[in-house]
């Protein structure tokens, strides 16, 4: 892999600043809650530098890591060092042809800029790093052609921005939703992770830029990663290994809301949370949307595991669960004994130990095969719903109606629709009485077949 030189950040501050002085060219952006309007000015190609830290390149950093056998903290606090900047190159040029969206393709064909970089007054790029990368390659494959890219507007943030400010600039240009700039789902939490825990953002600030529509939702978002990095490190023993679950969004985002608004006991936890890590495996094998087997890991659960665990031989033993402790704290008596506020716990009804099965469910050589269990017993509960929902279709329908005309209310009825009123009536008396005696007939029939 080819290493540019990386120039001296005290002259890449020179010139940017001297570069600053000279233009009139000016952009606006929001900073700090306000528009500010920065310097625009023409940079060569070569003196920006990469943001090690950009959000998008997270999950693929780790793989460059793993792939190249490298220390966990390859790309932290290096972004002078050549080598580093290379690797992020690397990894951007080939984000750059993502043919979801390829910045390359649109900037081979256009050959010329079509939007300024944004920088740090270091010059650093906060936005277009991707375009960057694009725009160098094709200028080093075809100076003449693209001779265009050998220098590049970008727009100098102030000098005072620090690391919160680039984070929620960030957030604020490629994060939000419905931007242009998609991140993956992971690369998203881990940079929501990292500006909540690390950099401490404000949560108000992190919900605004984010456009949370409660703060709430910060936790659910940081859970459901939560979730993903216990699945790769404790099922699949592969910690950070973040593409094997770069497919499985709504997977995650379903098992952390089953396990979050369930009311089916902590007993079952671990074996909701394992069917949910089978299905996120085997989801190239499961027929259909992964999505359609939420069931097993949520309110069909414990009809499911009664059906495996009897399938398999497994032994679901009854416990005594404690009853939860009062509300109140218990008032003090003024005695120093350390045992006072301890007392015996009462037992309420028995819980299921789920033991057994949760360790057969988290047999990962036979995962394929406990992975088609799972879904085909989803879909004969499925079914089975399915046939319940039509056996009641008809009670259904009569107590809708009955409802509706229990509801009526003819004296506020328009007096020129009484005569209308009476016409559907009158059908609808007709309708009961022909339905009366088909249901008087089949319980004339159930009960000669009972004798």
């Amino acid at each position: 892999m080819e290493t540019n030189p990386v120039i001296d950040k005290d002259d890449r501050v020179a010139i940017i600043d001297q570069e600053a002085k000279r233009t009139k060219r000016t952009e606006q952006i929001s900073f700090r809650n306000r528009m500010k309007e920065i310097p625009v000015v023409r940079l060569e190609i070569g003196l920006p530098i990469y943001r090690i830290k950009n959000g998008r390149t997270s999950v693929e950093q780790q793989l460059y890591i793993n792939k190249h056998n490298l220390d966990e903290s390859y790309f932290e606090g290096s972004e002078e060092n050549a080598s580093v900047q290379a690797a992020q190159e690397s990894i951007l040029l080939r984000l750059s042809k993502d043919p979801k969206a390829s910045i390359f393709d649109v900037l081979a064909h256009k050959a010329r800029q079509t939007e300024t970089l944004l920088l740090t007054a270091h010059g650093t790029v906060l936005n277009g790093n991707r375009r960057l990368a694009a725009m160098r390659k094709l200028f080093s494959d075809d100076a003449e052609k693209y001779q265009r890219f050998s220098h590049v507007d970008v727009a100098i943030l102030p000098r005072e921005a620090r690391e919160k400010d680039l984070e929620i600039l960030e957030a604020e240009l490629q994060l939000a939703p419905e931007t242009r700039l998609a991140y993956g789902w992971i690369e998203r939490r881990l940079k929501l992770r990292h500006q909540v825990r690390v950099l401490k953002i404000r949560r108000a600030l992190i919900k605004s830029t984010y456009q949370f529509r409660k703060e709430l939702d910060i936790n659910i978002e940081l859970n459901q990663l939560a979730l993903a990095e216990e699945y790769l490190a404790e099922y699949l023993h592969k910690p950070r290994a973040y593409d094997q679950v770069a497919n499985s969004e709504q997977l995650f985002k379903d098992l952390e809301e089953s396990l979050r608004r369930s009311k089916l006991g902590r007993e079952s936890e671990d074996a909701r949370r394992t069917v949910g890590f089978v299905l996120a495996k085997e989801a190239g094998s499961v027929p259909g949307r992964v999505y359609r087997f939420k069931p097993v890991f949520d309110k069909e659960f414990p009809r499911f595991a009664e059906i495996y665990a009897q399938r398999e031989g497994i032994n679901l033993p009854h416990t005594q669960q404690q009853s939860p402790p009062d509300q109140e704290e218990p008032q003090s008596s003024g005695t120093s004994d350390p045992l006072q506020k301890l007392s015996t716990p009462e037992l309420s009804t028995p819980a299921i130990d789920y033991g057994e099965l949760t360790t057969k469910l988290k047999d990962l050589k036979n995962s394929k095969d406990i992975g088609r269990a799972i879904t085909d017993i989803a879909e004969e509960l499925r079914d089975a719903g399915k046939e319940k929902s039509t056996g009641m279709a008809a009670l259904k329908s009569a107590q809708t109606a009955n409802t509706k005309l229990q509801e009526m209310d003819l004296s506020k009825a328009d007096p020129a629709t009484i005569e209308a009123i009476v016409a559907q009536l009158d059908t609808a008396i007709d309708r009961a009485k022909g339905l009366r005696v088909e249901a008087m007939k089949i319980i004339g029939t159930s009960k000669e077949s009972i004798q």
